[in-house]
């Protein structure tokens, strides 16, 4: 499904966080569109949005950083395996825009007012924020397959513009990578 959401009482996060939410979704959905070895199946989440996203709350201890965040993607029921050698295309590009819509809305409800119609607010984080922005339009666009096709795209989007290593500590974002997935299958 393609669904909105809003977040009518939520604080405002920072953008680095926001940042970091988005790339763990985006990698839990990259594994699962991935085929395995012998295997052409892989697996839709079919209902991305919000509520299906578990994320711990902001750290307040000593030297925290917006980026350290365990993300969960819940509520598989509407998941079903595809088989890719017929509906690849179709399947991650419906997921995609879902993918689209999720960022959307989180850019727009939670990023500090004034972040995201005026990214000249953003101060240091203007980068980032128009990165973000530039690549929830691409994820949203009708010509979809030419500027995101697919999940691995997005991730290397994220890791070589939006959160670079020079950005981010890369070691620590790795290990919450491959982590990633085993928290989905543990919801």
């Amino acid at each position: 499904s393609v669904t909105r959401d809003t977040f009518p009482d939520a604080k405002p996060m920072h953008p680095l966080r926001i940042a970091a939410i988005l790339r763990h979704i985006a990698s839990a959905l990259a594994y699962m569109h991935r085929t395995r070895e012998g295997s052409t199946l892989a697996i839709s989440h079919g209902d991305l949005y919000a509520h299906n996203i578990l994320v711990t709350p902001p750290s307040v201890a000593p030297g925290a950083s917006p980026e350290d965040v365990s993300v969960r993607l819940c509520d598989m029921g509407a998941a079903t395996f595809y088989d890719t050698t017929i509906h690849e295309h179709s399947m991650q590009l419906n997921e995609v825009l879902a993918f689209g819509f999720l960022m959307d809305d989180m850019i727009r409800w939670l990023l500090p007012k004034g972040m995201y119609k005026d990214s000249e607010g953003v101060g240091e984080w203007k980068d980032l924020v128009d990165a973000l922005i530039k690549l929830n339009m691409n994820c949203m666009e009708p010509l979809i397959t030419v500027l995101c096709p697919n999940f691995e795209t997005i991730l290397e989007i994220f890791d070589n513009h939006i959160l670079p290593p020079s950005r981010i500590n890369y070691e620590r974002l790795m290990l919450q990578r491959r982590k990633s997935f085993w928290g989905l299958c543990c919801i």
